[in-house]
C-alpha cells in the first residue's frame, strides 16, 4: 500500500503557509519562515503517530530542501489592463477619470480616496470618523471590518494629505455613520433630476408620496461589489463605450441617453464629456 504525505503548501490569499490533512487545512503562519516549518513537522509528526504513513518516508522527505531561487520557472507578473487612451498617454489613470461625469459624488470620493490611500474597495465603503485617528500630520484609519480580521490581524491605512482632503468634507456628527451613503447619493440624484427638469410637474406627481416600507431601499453603505470596485472594474473600457455609444441616434456625442441628459451632472469644474475630466481634476 503507498502513502502520500501531506505536503507543505502556501496559501496565496493569506500568506500562509497551511498542511491539509484528511480534508482539513491547518495553517502554520507566515510561508517560509522557521515556525512554520517546524508547525509543519509537528503536525505529520503526529499524522505519523497515528501510523498513517511509514517513518522512514518521513524521514526522507525531512531530508529534502526547499527550491532556491532560480530553480523554479518564474512567469512574467501581471501588469494592470489599460485602455487605449491609457496606453497613447502612458497614464493609467486616465481611464479612471473618464468616469466622474457618470458617478455620483460618494462613488467618485471612494474611487479617489482608494486611489490616494491603497486600500481595499472594501475599507473604502465602511469609512467612518470613529475609525480615522486624526493626531498628527499622517492619519490612521483602522476599518472596523476588513479581509484578514479573521487571523487576527490588525489593518492599519495610513492617509496623506490628498487622502485627508478627500475623506474629511464626508465626516460626520456621528461617529459610528459611514461616510459614504447610497442614500444620500440617492437623494442627491433626485435633486439633480428635479433641478434640471424642462417641463412642469403634473397634480399626479405633486401628490406622490413615496411608499412606507419599499421592496429595495437604499441603505447605509455600498457593499463591496456594488461599490468604488465595480465602477473600476468596467472603467478601463469606459471611453470605448462612449465612442460606441455616440454613433447611435439614441445617444449623444458624449454617450448620454438623449432623453435623460438633463439627470447627469457636469463634472465638477469641467464640461461634459471624458475630455473635459482631466481639466477639471487638475483644476480642484
Amino acid at each position: 500500500m503507498s502513502f502520500r504525505t501531506p505536503k507543505y503548501r502556501f496559501h496565496k490569499g493569506s500568506g500562509q503557509a497551511l498542511v491539509q490533512i484528511n480534508g482539513t487545512r491547518i495553517y502554520l503562519g507566515k510561508h517560509g519562515t522557521s515556525e512554520s516549518k517546524e508547525r509543519y513537522r509537528q503536525a505529520v509528526a503526529e499524522w505519523l503517530a497515528r501510523e498513517l504513513v511509514l517513518e522512514t518516508v518521513w524521514r526522507a522527505l525531512c531530508a529534502v530542501q526547499g527550491l532556491r531561487f532560480g530553480e523554479a520557472r518564474e512567469t512574467d507578473p501581471v501588469k494592470p489592463t489599460l485602455s487605449s487612451r491609457s496606453r497613447k498617454t502612458g497614464r493609467p489613470e486616465d481611464h479612471i477619470v473618464a468616469i466622474e461625469p457618470y458617478v455620483t459624488p460618494q462613488i467618485w470620493a471612494m474611487v479617489n480616496f482608494q486611489l490616494w490611500s491603497a486600500c481595499r474597495p472594501g475599507e473604502a465603503c465602511v469609512v467612518r470618523a470613529i475609525d480615522i485617528n486624526m493626531q498628527g500630520e499622517i492619519w490612521e484609519y483602522r476599518p472596523h471590518t476588513h479581509k484578514a480580521e479573521h487571523h487576527q490581524k490588525d489593518r492599519v491605512v495610513y492617509l496623506g494629505s490628498r487622502a485627508q482632503e478627500i475623506v474629511k468634507p464626508w465626516l460626520k456628527a456621528d461617529l459610528h455613520a459611514y461616510s459614504f451613503s447610497p442614500r444620500e447619493a440617492k437623494a442627491w440624484y433626485q435633486a439633480q433630476r428635479a433641478k434640471n427638469r424642462k417641463t412642469p410637474k403634473s397634480p399626479s406627481q405633486y401628490n406622490r408620496r413615496p411608499k412606507p416600507n419599499p421592496k429595495r431601499a437604499p441603505g447605509d453603505r455600498y457593499a463591496r461589489r456594488g461599490g468604488p470596485s465595480r465602477v473600476a472594474a468596467k472603467s478601463s473600457r469606459s471611453q470605448e463605450l462612449c465612442a460606441a455609444l455616440s454613433s447611435s441616434r439614441h445617444f449623444a456625442s458624449d454617450g448620454r441617453p438623449r432623453d435623460f441628459r438633463g439627470d447627469w451632472p457636469t463634472p465638477r469644474g469641467s464640461g461634459s464629456g471624458s475630455g473635459d475630466c482631466e481639466n477639471g481634476r487638475n483644476e480642484r
